[in-house]
Protein backbone atom coordinates (compact mmCIF):
# COMPACT_ATOMS: atom_id res chain seq x y z
CA UNK A 1 0.00 0.00 0.00
CA UNK A 2 1.52 3.55 -1.10
CA UNK A 3 2.49 5.17 2.29
CA UNK A 4 0.41 8.87 2.96
CA UNK A 5 3.86 10.76 1.96
CA UNK A 6 3.66 9.00 -1.34
CA UNK A 7 -0.36 10.04 -2.07
CA UNK A 8 0.43 13.56 -1.01
CA UNK A 9 3.51 13.52 -3.23
CA UNK A 10 1.49 11.91 -6.02
CA UNK A 11 -1.37 14.21 -5.57
CA UNK A 12 0.77 17.91 -5.70
CA UNK A 13 2.45 16.79 -8.77
CA UNK A 14 -0.66 15.88 -10.63
CA UNK A 15 -0.86 19.26 -12.01
CA UNK A 16 2.28 19.75 -12.92
CA UNK A 17 1.70 16.28 -15.39
CA UNK A 18 -1.05 17.70 -16.75
CA UNK A 19 0.91 20.93 -18.28
CA UNK A 20 4.31 18.54 -18.82
CA UNK A 21 4.81 18.15 -22.47
CA UNK A 22 8.02 17.55 -24.57
CA UNK A 23 8.75 20.76 -25.57
CA UNK A 24 9.20 21.84 -21.51
CA UNK A 25 11.33 18.62 -20.94
CA UNK A 26 13.48 19.49 -23.85
CA UNK A 27 13.82 22.77 -21.83
CA UNK A 28 14.59 21.53 -18.86
CA UNK A 29 17.25 18.87 -19.68
CA UNK A 30 18.93 22.13 -21.50
CA UNK A 31 19.45 24.11 -18.37
CA UNK A 32 19.93 20.99 -16.40
CA UNK A 33 22.81 20.00 -18.60
CA UNK A 34 24.05 23.70 -18.93
CA UNK A 35 24.05 23.63 -14.85
CA UNK A 36 26.01 20.15 -14.85
CA UNK A 37 28.69 21.15 -17.45
CA UNK A 38 29.57 24.71 -15.45
CA UNK A 39 30.40 22.41 -12.81
CA UNK A 40 32.27 19.42 -14.01
CA UNK A 41 34.10 21.68 -17.02
CA UNK A 42 36.15 22.92 -14.20
CA UNK A 43 37.86 19.59 -13.57
CA UNK A 44 39.50 19.72 -16.95
CA UNK A 45 43.02 21.15 -18.13
CA UNK A 46 40.72 22.31 -20.91
CA UNK A 47 36.68 22.50 -21.50
CA UNK A 48 35.13 26.13 -22.32
CA UNK A 49 31.80 27.06 -22.51
CA UNK A 50 29.22 25.59 -24.78
CA UNK A 51 30.97 22.09 -24.08
CA UNK A 52 27.99 19.50 -22.71
CA UNK A 53 28.52 16.26 -20.44
CA UNK A 54 25.83 13.54 -20.04
CA UNK A 55 24.72 12.74 -16.66
CA UNK A 56 26.41 10.78 -15.62
CA UNK A 57 29.95 9.93 -17.14
CA UNK A 58 33.44 9.07 -15.86
CA UNK A 59 36.55 10.88 -15.64
CA UNK A 60 39.69 10.30 -14.42
CA UNK A 61 42.80 12.13 -14.68
CA UNK A 62 40.91 15.54 -15.83
CA UNK A 63 43.74 17.71 -15.87
CA UNK A 64 45.10 15.85 -18.83
CA UNK A 65 42.29 15.99 -20.66
CA UNK A 66 41.46 18.85 -23.05
CA UNK A 67 37.94 19.40 -25.03
CA UNK A 68 37.30 21.76 -27.62
CA UNK A 69 33.99 24.07 -27.57
CA UNK A 70 30.70 23.06 -28.71
CA UNK A 71 31.50 19.24 -28.18
CA UNK A 72 29.50 16.31 -26.31
CA UNK A 73 30.50 14.02 -24.13
CA UNK A 74 27.08 11.65 -23.90
CA UNK A 75 25.92 9.84 -20.64
CA UNK A 76 28.08 6.89 -19.34
CA UNK A 77 30.96 7.68 -21.41
CA UNK A 78 34.76 7.15 -20.02
CA UNK A 79 37.52 9.34 -20.11
CA UNK A 80 40.38 7.72 -17.97
CA UNK A 81 43.71 9.53 -18.91
CA UNK A 82 45.82 7.59 -16.54
CA UNK A 83 48.89 9.01 -14.56
CA UNK A 84 49.89 6.16 -12.33
CA UNK A 85 49.52 2.40 -12.50
CA UNK A 86 51.54 0.04 -9.74
CA UNK A 87 54.77 1.35 -9.73
CA UNK A 88 54.60 3.29 -13.35
CA UNK A 89 53.86 7.37 -13.62
CA UNK A 90 52.83 8.39 -17.18
CA UNK A 91 51.97 11.92 -18.52
CA UNK A 92 48.83 10.93 -20.55
CA UNK A 93 47.20 13.75 -22.80
CA UNK A 94 43.67 13.26 -24.27
CA UNK A 95 42.63 15.93 -26.81
CA UNK A 96 38.92 16.29 -28.16
CA UNK A 97 38.93 18.93 -30.73
CA UNK A 98 35.82 20.84 -31.18
CA UNK A 99 31.90 20.12 -32.25
CA UNK A 100 33.37 16.29 -31.72
CA UNK A 101 31.12 14.08 -30.44
CA UNK A 102 31.56 11.35 -27.88
CA UNK A 103 28.45 9.19 -27.87
CA UNK A 104 26.96 7.24 -24.71
CA UNK A 105 29.19 4.60 -23.55
CA UNK A 106 32.19 5.42 -25.61
CA UNK A 107 35.59 4.53 -23.38
CA UNK A 108 38.61 6.37 -24.17
CA UNK A 109 41.68 4.72 -21.88
CA UNK A 110 44.67 6.76 -22.44
CA UNK A 111 48.83 6.52 -20.84
CA UNK A 112 50.17 8.38 -23.83
CA UNK A 113 48.38 10.46 -26.16
CA UNK A 114 44.76 10.49 -27.78
CA UNK A 115 44.00 13.09 -30.04
CA UNK A 116 40.92 13.20 -31.96
CA UNK A 117 40.04 16.26 -34.65
CA UNK A 118 37.24 18.51 -35.03
CA UNK A 119 33.81 17.75 -36.28
CA UNK A 120 34.40 13.99 -35.11
CA UNK A 121 31.62 11.74 -34.62
CA UNK A 122 32.30 8.56 -32.29
CA UNK A 123 28.85 6.55 -32.33
CA UNK A 124 28.44 4.51 -29.16
CA UNK A 125 30.20 2.34 -27.41
CA UNK A 126 33.19 3.25 -29.10
CA UNK A 127 36.57 1.78 -27.48
CA UNK A 128 39.89 3.81 -28.26
CA UNK A 129 43.12 2.93 -26.17
CA UNK A 130 46.50 3.46 -26.88
CA UNK A 131 47.96 0.88 -24.79
CA UNK A 132 47.63 -2.26 -23.34
CA UNK A 133 48.33 -5.03 -20.38
CA UNK A 134 51.61 -6.67 -20.24
CA UNK A 135 54.25 -6.98 -22.96
CA UNK A 136 52.74 -10.18 -24.62
CA UNK A 137 55.57 -12.47 -23.42
CA UNK A 138 54.93 -15.85 -22.73
CA UNK A 139 56.28 -15.83 -18.73
CA UNK A 140 53.49 -13.08 -18.28
CA UNK A 141 50.54 -15.32 -19.18
CA UNK A 142 50.59 -16.74 -15.82
CA UNK A 143 49.95 -13.25 -14.08
CA UNK A 144 46.61 -11.75 -13.52
CA UNK A 145 46.09 -8.87 -16.18
CA UNK A 146 45.41 -6.45 -14.06
CA UNK A 147 48.59 -7.21 -12.13
CA UNK A 148 50.31 -7.17 -15.49
CA UNK A 149 52.26 -3.31 -16.31
CA UNK A 150 50.11 -0.88 -19.00
CA UNK A 151 52.33 -0.83 -21.88
CA UNK A 152 51.65 1.72 -24.70
CA UNK A 153 52.20 0.70 -28.40
CA UNK A 154 51.99 4.46 -29.84
CA UNK A 155 49.60 7.06 -29.79
CA UNK A 156 46.30 7.37 -31.67
CA UNK A 157 45.49 10.21 -33.83
CA UNK A 158 41.65 10.63 -35.48
CA UNK A 159 41.61 13.60 -37.83
CA UNK A 160 39.03 16.27 -38.83
CA UNK A 161 35.43 14.73 -39.65
CA UNK A 162 36.03 11.32 -39.08
CA UNK A 163 32.94 9.15 -38.44
CA UNK A 164 33.64 6.43 -36.31
CA UNK A 165 30.48 3.69 -36.31
CA UNK A 166 29.18 2.11 -32.93
CA UNK A 167 31.54 -0.89 -31.33
CA UNK A 168 34.19 0.11 -33.03
CA UNK A 169 37.50 -0.42 -31.34
CA UNK A 170 40.59 1.34 -32.09
CA UNK A 171 44.04 -0.02 -31.23
CA UNK A 172 47.65 1.57 -30.23
CA UNK A 173 49.26 3.62 -32.90
CA UNK A 174 46.90 3.78 -35.06
CA UNK A 175 46.08 7.21 -37.30
CA UNK A 176 42.83 7.50 -38.78
CA UNK A 177 43.21 9.93 -41.64
CA UNK A 178 40.90 13.29 -42.12
CA UNK A 179 36.89 12.45 -43.55
CA UNK A 180 37.40 8.91 -42.82
CA UNK A 181 34.20 6.29 -42.20
CA UNK A 182 34.92 3.32 -40.43
CA UNK A 183 31.53 1.10 -40.49
CA UNK A 184 30.15 -0.13 -36.97
CA UNK A 185 32.03 -2.91 -35.10
CA UNK A 186 35.20 -2.37 -37.36
CA UNK A 187 38.33 -2.97 -35.29
CA UNK A 188 41.08 -0.97 -36.25
CA UNK A 189 44.70 -1.88 -35.64
CA UNK A 190 46.75 -0.31 -38.51
CA UNK A 191 46.33 3.16 -40.36
CA UNK A 192 43.72 4.53 -42.43
CA UNK A 193 44.19 6.99 -45.38
CA UNK A 194 42.15 9.98 -45.34
CA UNK A 195 38.60 9.87 -46.86
CA UNK A 196 37.98 6.27 -47.12
CA UNK A 197 35.57 3.57 -45.98
CA UNK A 198 36.74 0.99 -43.71
CA UNK A 199 35.20 -1.81 -42.23
CA UNK A 200 35.70 -5.52 -40.83
CA UNK A 201 37.73 -7.11 -38.16
CA UNK A 202 40.35 -6.60 -38.36
CA UNK A 203 39.40 -3.17 -40.79
CA UNK A 204 40.05 -2.84 -43.85
CA UNK A 205 39.89 -0.25 -46.40
CA UNK A 206 36.63 -1.03 -49.04
CA UNK A 207 36.16 2.10 -50.64
CA UNK A 208 38.66 5.29 -51.19
CA UNK A 209 36.31 8.32 -51.77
Amino acid sequence: MPSLLHKIIDAAMWPAAKVWNESLSRKCSQHLCALYASIVRRRFKYAPHFTCFGFPFEMQGGKYISIGCGSIIGKDARLNAIDRWKDKVFAPEIIIGEHTLVSPRCHIGCINRIAIGNHVTLGDRVYITDHVHGHSLREEMDTPPFDRPLVSRGCVEIGDYVQIGENCVILPGVTIGRGAIVGAGAIVTKDLPPYCVAAGNPARVIKQL
